[in-house]
This record gives structure tokens, C-alpha cells and sequence, in this order.
């Protein structure tokens, strides 16, 4: 899944036309080099604004939790990837995985003065991805003891010249307009595109 703060629809940057085909973009890109990606989250709201759904907060979380039919406790055997400190603020505050890539905004020397830091680091996402490959062999055998059953990947990374551009390997499904985030069912919502 993708959790994605995009102030920039708010302050009149790009709409959330240009936000979705960027989207689409991704998708596809990702598709073609054999990745998934389940459903989209973004924050369009001012930095301002005080919702719950803008990183560090959780709500973007909570509301994939949702629709996937689990509870915040199952966000700790979850992987919260991103690139900057907000990244790594709201993987910690939904009790998930962090992995700070350093191929975004923020560096090592961004991260001496977190108060929270990350519980790894990796280069890129490929990195990235060896790190939850090489928790989750690990942990298939734990399940046997330990009844571990699942692990999803929450991505904030944005790309360096580009921050609408992003880089993942996982799930998706389909475009909904009206919620604007991507969902199982879109040709039945009204919105759909």
C-alpha cells in the first residue's frame, strides 16, 4: 500500500487529475517490473490543516486497515518504508516496521537528530525489499510457534527531483475518483474514471 502526503493538489500545484495519472504512471511501471500495489492513500490536505489522514498521523493507516479487514494491532507485523522523518514518525506511531531508504529527500544526517529513528536503513527500496524478504523467511518459521500470519508494506518515498514520481513492489488494483485513492470495485462507484 501507499501512504503519500500531496500538499501540492491543495495549494493549487497540480489537480487531482494530474495526481491520478501520475498515479496510473506508477502503477503501470510498477505492474511492468512485476509489482503489486494494493491501494493508494494520499493526503491532499494543506500541511496545516491538522487532519488525521497527513503523515505522521495514522489515518491513512487505519483506513487501510480497514479495507483490508484488520485492526491497528496488526500493523506490527507491518513494514513502514519512506525517506524522510515524517515517513519514520508514522510507521513508529502505527506500531509498524520502519526502514528509512536514503535514495529521497532526507540522509543520515537528517536522522542523527530524530528523536525516533528507524529500526533499519537501506539503501533503496530494492534494499528495502531484501530487508522484509529476509524478516519475513525468518518469520515463516516463527509462525509455526508463534501464529505470525501476515505482512504488508506501507511505502512514503518519494523521488528525489520528482516527489509525485514513486518507486514500489507491490500490490494494486484499480482507480476509484471519488475516493481518490485505489479500490476493489471501481466500476461500480459513481466517480470512476
Amino acid at each position: 500500500m501507499v501512504v503519500s502526503n500531496q500538499a501540492g493538489v491543495a495549494k493549487g500545484l497540480y489537480s487531482k487529475q494530474k495526481l491520478a495519472h501520475i498515479t496510473r504512471n506508477m502503477i503501470r511501471d510498477v505492474k511492468a517490473t512485476g509489482g503489486k500495489i494494493k491501494e493508494v492513500f494520499y493526503c491532499t490536505h494543506f500541511s496545516h490543516a491538522g487532519c488525521e489522514c497527513r503523515k505522521p498521523e495514522i489515518g491513512s493507516i487505519r483506513e487501510a486497515l480497514e479495507l483490508s479487514n484488520a485492526t491497528l494491532q496488526s500493523a506490527q507485523k507491518a513494514f513502514f518504508v519512506g525517506d524522510t522523518e515524517s515517513d519514520i514518525l508514522t510507521g513508529h506511531n502505527a506500531g509498524c516496521t520502519t526502514i528509512f531508504v536514503l535514495s529521497g529527500r532526507e540522509d543520515r544526517r537528517h536522522m542523527r537528530s530524530w528523536e525516533i529513528k528507524p529500526d533499519y536503513v537501506a539503501r533503496d527500496l530494492l534494499e528495502a525489499t531484501d530487508i522484509i524478504n529476509e524478516r519475513k523467511s525468518s518469520q515463516v518459521e516463527e509462525k509455526k510457534t508463534t501464529g505470525l500470519n501476515r505482512l504488508s508494506l506501507f511505502v512514503g518515498v518519494q523521488h528525489k527531483r520528482n516527489p509525485l514520481k514513486q518507486q514500489l513492489f507491490i500490490r494494486y488494483e484499480n482507480p476509484c475518483h471519488s475516493c481518490f485513492r485505489w479500490c476493489r470495485a471501481p466500476q461500480s462507484c459513481r466517480s470512476y474514471l
